[in-house]
Parts: structure tokens; C-alpha cells; sequence
């Protein structure tokens, strides 16, 4: 755990801004302070996400709680995330997995620094345009990334670092959603998209009575979008991943949800082909995607009724649900974009804009 008092860290972390990270980074080393002070170095404040305030100071990365009110996350909850994360990376410090190695835990703030990795961020369009040989070299990297993860820590050492929750996944009884889907509610809240939704969560229970090997609670990244996943453009290899603030036990097609959504189809049935041959499991695109379809379910039902869940039902539920869904039988329109959308572009829309197709 990170060295400091829990409820101090959390009142200085509610009123810190980037500015003010950056002073207590450099309170703490003098060593960054004096390069810093000279100009041998320069901090860099990248793009923001919203739980967490980085800066980029000469070769190392530091991460603290941005505590930006969210619906449905508590301050706790955040900076628990950023506990997560030093405790992860400082569990597999010695591992041999692209990933960052700690260099620094705060002593007066809750916050941890850690090595800078090399590459460039792998988008979509980069993925779009590698020959089919290069694509499957790095989905096998991706892959292979995941399957080192998942082998790499106990499911009791997990827990031990409180990564078998997560304030942003909800864990459903796919058995009793599927009980509520028989409800006069349900059926008010999904209108003409009733039929699908209900179909969605009947596939999922089929997929895991009959495959139950993937029930099994392993330790996934989570977070594998663009921005998180590094390449080198020239050999074509991933070369790291970065952002644990996410991970934890799940089942593994909760692990690839966000690979789905992001990255073209076709590349996530490359991951997802090299994965499975590695832990000798059945995983494919269909299954990641009725998994993220029945747990958006779960979502709506838990909104609606408002157990538990404190999240927005304009925000979280009605609002994607009318505004990205159509009905069955008129599939929604691709993305218009300034360059002619290829056929592995427009797959690589959001998930929920392919849930139809």
C-alpha cells in the first residue's frame, strides 16, 4: 500500500489540480526539482482522465487521484484505484511483461511514480493499415500481454490488493437479470428493443452453461483502448501497456469488452484467436459482445430500480439506449467522417452502434 494516512491522502487529494501535483512531486524529489529548475528536463501534463491527475517528469510517469465527481464513484473509490495500481505494478516489479516498473511511492501524498515506455500510442487506423502478416504478429503481442497478466498473479494474491472489485464493472446473476426481463418494467424499459435484450441475456447464460472453463475469475487489464496500448511503428510490435487502474479478477470476456469496442473488428478476432489458442479456452468476438450487451442489461435494470446504483438514468441507461441503439430490423447508420469509411472502420465503431449488425 502506498505510504501514507488514508483519510489525510484523501482530503488533499479532493483539492489537488495538476499544478499542484506537480509541487508535491518535487517536493518529494529534489533530485527532478533541481533538472527541472535548470532545464534539463521538462514536466509534461499528457491528456487527463477522469479519475486521475499525470505528469510526465524527464523519464518517469506519476499518477495521483484527480477525484472528479463521478455518478456512482465515491472519492474513496478513486483513490482506492490509485492504490490498486502501485500495489500491481509494485507485485510484478520483477515480472518480464511490457509494462511500467514503479519507480517512486509518495510519502506525504497518495501518488507513485513509475519508468516512461517507449512507443507510440496504437490506434485504430494504425491497425486498419498494417498487411494482414504484421496484424496478426501484434494481436499475437496483445495476446500474449493478456495471457502473462492473467498467469502471472494468484487470484488470493489478488484479493489480497482488493482487485477483485471495481466501482466501474457491474457483477450480475445473469440468471436473475434474466428472471427480471419477464417483468412488465423491463419490457416498458426496453420498448422495441425488448425481443433483442432478452435474446442477448438468454445467449450469455447458454454461452457460460456450456462453456464453463471462462467462468473462471481472472486477472484482466480492462482498459485496453486507444491511448493504452503502445507500438512501434517501424517493427510493428507492441512494446507496452499502460493504465492498471482498471484491472482486476473478472471473467475474461469483460476483460477484451473494451479491445471490442475500440480497435476493428477483424483485429479483435486475431486477439482474441491467438488468446485462446494460449490458455487453451473458447473465447470469440460473439461471446465478448453478448457479455457486454447482457451486462449493459444489468445496468438499465439496476438504474431503474435504483439498488445499489447510484448512476444516472438520463445519463447511463435512457440517454445511450435511445440515442445509439436502433431496432433490430434498421441497423444504424456508420459513422460519417471526413475520409471514406473502409469496411473494418466501420466495424470498429462502438459496440453498442454494432450490436444489430
Amino acid at each position: 500500500m502506498l505510504q501514507k494516512e488514508f483519510a489525510q491522502a484523501m482530503k488533499r487529494a479532493q483539492s489537488m489540480n495538476s499544478n499542484a501535483f506537480l509541487d508535491a512531486i518535487l517536493e518529494e524529489r529534489p533530485d527532478l526539482k533541481e533538472k527541472v529548475k535548470s532545464g534539463a528536463i521538462k514536466a509534461v501534463f499528457p491528456g487527463q482522465g477522469f479519475s486521475a491527475h499525470t505528469a510526465i517528469v524527464g523519464d518517469e510517469v506519476f499518477k495521483t487521484a484527480k477525484c472528479y465527481p463521478w455518478p456512482g464513484i465515491e472519492t474513496k473509490d478513486l483513490i482506492l484505484g490509485i492504490e490498486r495500481e502501485h500495489d500491481l505494478l509494485q507485485y510484478l516489479q520483477d515480472a518480464e511483461l511490457p509494462m511500467p516498473k514503479l519507480t517512486y511511492t509518495g510519502r506525504k501524498l497518495s501518488f507513485f511514480g513509475m519508468t516512461r515506455l517507449q512507443g507510440a500510442v496504437l490506434s485504430s487506423w494504425d491497425v486498419e493499415s498494417l498487411a494482414p502478416d504484421d496484424k496478426r504478429q501484434l494481436a499475437k503481442d496483445i495476446a500474449t500481454f493478456c495471457a502473462d497478466l492473467a498467469n502471472a498473479v494468484p487470484a488470493d494474491d489478488a484479493v489480497k490488493m482488493h482487485l477483485d472489485v471495481s466501482p466501474a464493472e457491474v457483477m450480475f446473476d445473469a440468471k436473475q437479470v434474466r428472471a427480471e426481463m419477464d417483468s412488465p418494467c423491463a419490457r416498458a424499459l426496453f420498448g422495441a428493443r425488448y425481443d433483442f435484450f432478452k435474446k442477448a441475456v438468454d445467449d450469455y447464460i447458454d454461452y457460460r452453461e456450456k462453456n464453463p472453463e471462462t467462468a473462471a475469475k481472472i486477472l484482466m487489464h480492462c482498459d485496453l483502448k486507444e491511448g493504452n496500448i503502445l507500438w512501434n511503428p517501424e517493427t510493428k510490435r507492441l512494446t507496452g501497456v499502460i493504465d492498471f487502474g482498471l484491472s482486476h479478477l473478472t471473467v475474461v470476456e469483460s476483460g477484451f469488452k473494451k479491445l471490442y469496442e475500440k480497435y476493428p473488428a477483424d483485429f479483435t478476432d486475431m486477439v482474441l484467436e491467438e488468446y485462446a489458442a494460449l490458455q487453451s479456452i473458447k473465447i470469440t468476438r460473439q461471446q465478448v459482445q453478448t457479455w457486454a450487451c447482457a451486462e449493459y442489461v444489468a445496468y438499465a435494470l439496476n438504474a431503474q430500480r435504483g439498488t445499489g446504483y447510484t448512476r444516472s438514468y438520463n445519463d447511463y441507461v435512457r440517454g445511450p439506449l435511445q440515442l445509439k441503439y436502433a431496432a433490430p430490423a434498421q441497423p444504424p447508420a456508420a459513422p460519417q467522417t471526413g475520409d471514406a469509411a473502409s469496411p473494418a472502420r466501420r466495424a470498429s465503431g462502438p459496440w453498442i452502434a454494432r450490436l444489430f449488425s
